[in-house]
């Protein structure tokens, strides 16, 4: 009953498809909480015309990593998006809460954060932002 934590801060889909099997795998897990973010995909950083496939991206990762999990007989879960800071056009809210949306119809538990934690725009509800990319103390703690 030991909680491991492999996060790597900044990780996308790509990162953790490509190191799974050494991260994860040799642990021999009975849950995975998947929990990744689509700034660290590209939503934040890309130009617009990328948002679309970065999106695309992001979800066929997740795919792919649930199936991984199952994989190696554990339990995949998610944790949910997130918002984030740097989320200043309103197409970015679309694609957050499509994505959003897309977890949700995946047959896997998922950690709705994005409820918890948005202003209705996609960036932290006031109070809950550290930086762009992350919750303070009080957002992790409306994490929970």
């Amino acid at each position: 009953s030991d909680l491991v934590n492999v996060a790597v801060h900044g990780n996308s889909t790509v990162d953790l498809l490509r190191d799974f099997h050494h991260l994860v795998a040799p642990y021999s897990p009975d849950v995975v909480v998947i929990a990744l973010s689509l700034a660290n995909e590209g939503l934040s950083w890309q130009p617009e015309e990328k948002w679309s496939e970065v999106c695309d991206q992001f979800k066929d990762g997740l795919r792919q990593l649930i199936s991984s999990v199952q994989g190696i007989g554990a339990l995949p879960m998610l944790g949910g998006l997130y918002p984030n800071g740097d989320y200043t056009n309103p197409k970015q809210y679309v694609l957050l809460k499509e994505a959003h949306d897309f977890t949700l119809s995946l047959g896997v538990p998922v950690i709705d954060w994005l409820g918890r934690l948005d202003d209705g725009q996609g960036k932290w509800a006031d109070g809950l932002m550290h930086d762009p990319s992350h919750p303070n103390s009080v957002g992790h703690h409306a994490m929970l």
